[in-house]
């Protein structure tokens, strides 16, 4: 590892930029390389944009096979991800997998259901409980929309503007209280 790095005359004269990362690089190998010129350099890199800058600058360089890499760090969200999936199966391979078999080996049966023929009509019932529900559910009685501003009133504009602000909101309203009494109805 070296530690000196180019000093920024060094920078302007081999035409690179110390703010650039790759090029702090460059310049760190070629001033080393320039004080030791019996010693062979390498950089090992599998970065394609520097790379191409070595090859401009003739830095001989290495790039490794893919299965050398170390594998990457997961992000704190994807390694809860493999924690909440690990826990999902492991609750998964917990419960029982139920299967139900009939006298015939089927998983399924067919039965008949006989309507009783001593049951009372339930429709009074019926009736009544609609009745009971119709009277809990009243319709709402509901203001008459405002009227129009008479256009030869000398405030017709300002009216007119404080009339349209809760306008929407009383549109809302009305709407959803005759959908209420339609529901009401049709129930």
């Amino acid at each position: 590892f070296l530690v000196n790095e180019p000093t920024p005359d060094y920078a302007v004269a081999k035409n690179l930029n110390l703010v650039v990362a790759d090029d702090r690089l460059i310049g760190t190998y070629l001033q080393y390389r320039e004080a030791n010129p019996n010693v062979r350099c390498i950089i090992v890199t599998n970065d394609f944009p520097l790379t191409v800058k070595f090859t401009h600058r003739q830095i001989e360089f290495i790039s490794l096979d893919e299965s050398l890499l170390l594998p990457s760090e997961p992000d704190p969200l994807e390694k809860r991800n493999k924690q909440l999936e690990a826990e999902v199966l492991r609750y998964k391979t917990r419960e029982p997998d139920l299967a139900i078999k009939f006298a015939d080996g089927a998983n399924y049966a067919r039965f008949v259901v006989a309507v009783p023929t001593n049951a009372p009509d339930p429709e009074p019932e019926i009736q009544a409980k609609l009745a009971a529900a119709k009277e809990k559910c009243k319709p709402v009685k509901l203001a008459p929309p405002p009227q129009p501003v008479d256009p030869n009133d000398p405030f017709a504009g300002i009216a007119k503007q404080i009339q349209e602000v809760p306008l929407g909101f009383q549109l809302m309203g009305r709407e959803f209280y005759e959908d209420y009494h339609r529901r009401v109805e049709v129930y």
